[in-house]
């Protein structure tokens, strides 16, 4: 790849999207074999009302030399195993474009369906306690609320 060249986009999906991706891959895999050690949090993720059927979830410290720690959400709800202190939470998840063609008749486009103020510019904080409960629920919503 030449200096200054861009990567084309994968099937509708961005270059940030697919590096938000590694980041929770990474934090997945980092938790080791065997049992995981750490403290367990739970929740829950919907949008509109709705529980996000498929997403990514990443806790990510204020320590920047302490790595992520994030999971999958399916039907709404999630589970990370990791350190206790304050976290940035940013949550991610896609669905197929509107007015994309069926895999049958070419690539599905995907975009991003939850807001930048949830993700890439999140306002949302937690923190996770040694003792627990660590159960958190995170209702987002597409428009933001006018004052």
């Amino acid at each position: 790849m030449t200096e200054g060249s861009r990567l084309p986009a994968i099937d509708g999906t961005f270059r940030g999207d697919i590096a938000f991706l590694c980041l929770v891959a990474i934090a997945i895999a980092s938790g080791g074999c065997g049992k995981p050690a750490g403290v367990v949090s739970t929740g829950t993720v919907t949008l509109d009302g709705k529980p996000v059927a498929n997403g990514a979830i990443v806790f990510q410290p204020e320590d920047k030399r302490v790595a992520a720690e994030g999971s999958m959400i399916q039907a709404g709800k999630f589970r990370i195993v990791g350190k206790p202190g304050k976290r940035r939470v940013e949550i991610s998840a896609s669905a197929p474009a509107p007015g994309t063609p069926d895999p049958p008749t070419g690539p599905v486009q995907f975009v991003e369906i939850v807001p930048d103020r949830y993700n890439k510019s999140t306002t949302l904080v937690v923190e996770v306690k040694e003792s627990g409960p660590n159960t958190f629920t995170f209702d987002l919503e597409s428009q933001a609320k006018r004052p």
